[in-house]
């Protein structure tokens, strides 16, 4: 299984891409169906430019639950809920 591109992923619209190193796009992709209202389009495509965040959020919370100091748990913590408040729009704290 390949990896998939690394963040950060942007946001524009209904619009997701990536960014090479030069600058340039990797990738895009485009959240769309003539019966979905825009909002849901946009709060997916939201969803969609988290999704690097939420992943590295989530294995962090995963490796450091084991055995961590505290202020590893609260950073990965602080990660996790910022990643969460991008894919749900609003900003980060």
């Amino acid at each position: 299984m390949a990896d998939f591109t690394p963040g950060p992923w942007y946001q524009t619209r209904r619009t997701v891409y990536a960014l090479n190193e030069k600058g340039y796009n990797k990738f895009s992709a485009w959240a769309q169906d003539s019966y979905t209202p825009e909002e849901e389009l946009e709060a997916n495509a939201r969803l969609m430019a988290a999704a690097p965040d939420l992943y590295k959020a989530l294995k962090d919370l995963m490796n450091y639950s084991i055995s961590c100091s505290p202020e590893l748990w609260r950073n990965a913590r602080i990660a996790a809920l910022n990643a969460l408040r991008r894919a749900e729009g609003n900003k980060e704290k």
